[in-house]
């Protein structure tokens, strides 16, 4: 799950923008190199799908890198995060209705839309199996 940042000079520092995310606009001071742009704007990233999650709305998922686009890439906990909040969203389900659905297990849904807190495996079961979701693993 790979998005495309653009990154350009933006005096006095750079501009960090993405297609796939709308809301997505921040910038790095003078400076700071180009990676370091990049993680700028993962960070900013995380903050714009913790918003989407708060108004209930889906989060983009990236489309194709275009030429001159900075790759930058979530790290397993939060695609695992998006993943399930795009089902509950899909299912038009409240986050109050599935918080029943999981009530024996004692996981808050306010930790599935932070992003960058840690979700257990045992955690991503009882979600899968509330929402009636299927995990494909291929191992090579």
């Amino acid at each position: 799950m790979q998005y495309g940042l653009k990154i350009e000079v933006d005096n006095p520092g750079w501009l960090i923008t993405s297609r796939d995310i709308p809301q997505l606009t921040t910038g790095a001071p003078r400076g700071t190199t180009k990676l370091r742009a990049a993680e700028f704007g993962l960070e900013a990233m995380q903050v714009v799908f913790e918003l989407l999650m708060e108004q209930g709305k889906p989060i983009p998922l990236p489309s194709a890198l275009q030429e001159g686009e900075t790759p930058v890439e979530l790290n397993l906990n939060a695609k695992t995060k998006i993943w399930i909040w795009n089902e509950i969203v899909a299912q038009k389900l409240k986050p109050a209705a599935v918080a029943k659905l999981i009530a024996p297990s004692k996981y808050p849904m306010t930790r599935l839309k932070n992003l960058t807190e840690p979700i257990s495996l045992d955690a991503i079961a009882v979600l899968v199996r509330a929402l009636k979701m299927h995990i494909a693993y291929d191992f090579i």
